[in-house]
């Protein structure tokens, strides 16, 4: 989070806890296979991550 006045994020992105399972899915092997290519995240507006996603391990 960046040191703004507005402290709730628009978008929050994240790395799904079922990272590698889920990477042949939703990568296109296209990407996948450009030298430039590290690793995905996943975007969602704030309202939605809230709405649909729980936190399942306090690493803080």
């Amino acid at each position: 989070m960046t040191g703004t006045t507005d402290p709730q994020p628009a978008i929050v992105s994240f790395l799904p806890v079922r990272y590698d399972e889920l990477h042949d899915s939703l990568v296109p092997p296209d990407i996948r296979d450009t030298p430039r290519y590290k690793k995905y995240m996943l975007s969602v507006k704030t309202g939605y991550f809230y709405e649909h996603f729980r936190l399942i391990e306090d690493v803080a």
